[in-house]
């Protein structure tokens, strides 16, 4: 099992850090997270605005706990409905909050699960074309600013698709250590920038219409930048590799 955490650029994630042990698909521990997230504190420019994003996996209180501790970030994350809260004097589920499709339900400072261990905002969000809500916890207090930074949760899968099957086919190595498994995924993610990086290049020098549409770009960055590299070497054409270690500010990179 990997877990990911990932910058998200132009519907890309760009993986920073990640966590790989053996188990069983399903929910991590809070543990698990915070150890992946406490590989990405350091790389962090001081003053940095956070919003974590996660699915309904990363809900645990103790990670809530750690991040209101640790961190000045705020987060937007899923959660189950079935989970208990407490709203002053009542506990109930979360999925006991009325509201219909098309709104957007909001109740601030709600006790997450029965122990109330730790405060959020409870927000439920029913599109109209989806047939059940969604329901979300936040430390941001505008419901509709929450639902907004949400919805870009869904562009992490892109990163994996590009490294599974549209992309590197990591998913067919059958590495089963984790070790070596770790040690391939920095092999893959260095790669993944390299390609994003041409990505970004090849629309920099408006050469996407040699691999794409001429009148408009249909292609993420990630492919873009793969189709460039299988081109200029079918074409046995030079080119500017475009990617380049830096030394940031407070930190070196090697």
């Amino acid at each position: 099992m990997v877990l990911m955490v990932g910058v998200l650029y132009k519907k890309r994630a760009l993986p920073l850090a990640w966590v790989v042990y053996t188990g069983k698909k399903g929910h991590t521990t809070g543990q698990r997270q915070i150890e992946d997230l406490e590989k990405v504190l350091p790389l962090l420019p001081t003053r940095s605005e956070v919003v974590l994003l996660g699915d309904a996996e990363y809900d645990t209180t103790e990670m809530l706990v750690w991040l209101q501790e640790k961190t000045s970030w705020q987060y937007v994350l899923r959660t189950s409905p079935q989970i208990f809260v407490q709203d002053g004097p009542t506990s109930q589920p979360i999925e006991a909050y009325p509201f219909q499709k098309g709104q957007v339900f909001y109740r601030p400072d709600v006790g997450f699960t029965q122990s109330a261990i730790i405060f959020v905002n409870l927000i439920g969000w029913w599109g109209r074309r989806y047939e059940k809500p969604i329901y979300l916890i936040s430390n941001i207090i505008n419901a509709y600013h929450a639902c907004k930074y949400y919805r870009r949760r869904y562009q992490i899968e892109t990163f994996f698709s590009d490294q599974k099957s549209r992309g590197f086919n990591i998913h067919k190595s059958h590495l089963a250590d984790p070790a070596r498994l770790s040690r391939m995924l920095i092999a893959a993610c260095l790669a993944y920038l390299w390609i994003i990086s041409q990505g970004i290049a090849v629309l920099a020098s408006k050469k996407a219409c040699l691999i794409d549409r001429n009148e408009r770009v249909d292609k993420s960055l990630f492919r873009l930048g793969l189709d460039w590299l299988k081109y200029v070497l079918k074409k046995n054409l030079d080119f500017e590799p475009s990617f380049r270690f830096q030394t940031l500010e407070g930190f070196n990179v090697r």
